[in-house]
């Protein structure tokens, strides 16, 4: 017969959503409820199986045998999770020990599992995508500790402090280089004062100098409020290379060009000075002979001048051939 007390705990337990069961030291079952009930698909659990054992011999999934036992030997509260084929759900299970019972419950968790597995497939897959990037990609929180990073990153920054860094690690930690400290620290603090910007960096790779741009945009969340630095960093060291031979063939282009239309001129408008000034209609004018030997001092003149040209194309295809 059932007491007025076990009715009022039953009523209690009924109106409790997560699944309750209680038993004695011996595993009989004292008490279940109606989420208990309905998570085994079994109505009057005390009456029908009178022991937890032969619920578990019923239910799929539910042997938790050995987790009794160690709550019951520690009277420690002991939690793990279960997969019920019968719900085809998954329950977060707590047992709460005393000497003279075991309390259960069971908390439907099937939506917080499968958000965490969307959670981890998504991570999983940011992480490929990132690290399929060549160029080196971080992200940083507000504090400067990083979020996400790819493996052209750790290799990247190897050569600004002699190793990689991880997940978690500070990128303006105090125990890193000061040469590096002194060189980023200033673009990550404009960055965190919502400064977007892009900046040149050099560094010495295996005896060579190399060149990279740095980008550096704040993130924001959705209510526009500042939560980390978005970076990436590009090589730019053959467009450097580029650029100092582009440097180079138009100062030679310029040199060229300077001879054109400064030293070719002066001999050129004297030789038509010459030309207009020759008696055609009288060849044996003493005059002429001067003139010609006028005319052929200013050809020698020309002569050199057109060398010097020469080489300086001869230069500017050398630079051409190694442009290519």
């Amino acid at each position: 017969m059932t007491t007025d007390a076990e009715k009022e705990v039953q009523c209690l337990l009924d109106n409790i959503t997560d699944g309750f069961l209680v038993l004695d030291n011996d595993w009989n079952i004292l008490f279940s409820n109606a989420a208990l009930e309905e998570i085994t698909g079994t109505q009057k659990v005390r009456s029908l199986y009178g022991n937890f054992r032969n619920l578990t011999q019923s239910i799929e999934g539910l042997d938790i045998s050995r987790q009794l036992k160690v709550a019951q030997a520690t009277l420690s509260r002991n939690s793990f999770e279960i997969y019920l084929p019968l719900k085809k759900a998954w329950y977060a299970v707590t047992v709460y020990p005393s000497p003279e019972k075991l309390i259960l419950s069971f908390q439907n968790v099937s939506e917080e599992k499968k958000h965490g597995e969307n959670v981890f497939l998504d991570e999983q897959n940011l992480r490929i995508l990132v690290d399929i990037i060549v160029q080196p990609v971080w992200l940083v929180d507000a504090g400067c500790n990083i979020l996400l990073s790819n493996e052209a990153f750790k290799t990247w920054i190897s050569y600004f402090i002699g190793k990689p860094l991880m997940k978690g690690d500070n990128v303006l930690s105090n125990d890193l280089p000061r040469s590096y400290i002194d060189k980023f620290k200033m673009c990550y603090e404009l960055a965190l004062n919502g400064k977007t910007f892009t900046t040149v960096e050099d560094m010495m790779v295996n005896g060579e100098m190399k060149f990279s741009t740095i980008s550096f945009n704040p993130v924001y969340d959705k209510d526009n409020k500042l939560t980390g630095i978005s970076c990436h960093a590009s090589d730019i060291t053959d467009q450097r290379k580029n650029l100092s031979r582009l440097d180079a063939q138009t100062q030679l282009l310029m040199e060229i060009a300077n001879i054109q239309s400064h030293k070719v001129r002066g001999p050129v408008a004297t030789l038509l000075g010459l030309v207009q000034i020759f008696d055609y209609e009288d060849p044996a004018n003493p005059d002429n002979a001067e003139l010609v030997r006028g005319i052929a001092s200013v050809t020698t003149s020309l002569d050199v001048i057109v060398r010097d040209v020469i080489r300086q194309i001869n230069k500017l295809n050398k630079h051409t051939k190694a442009f290519r």
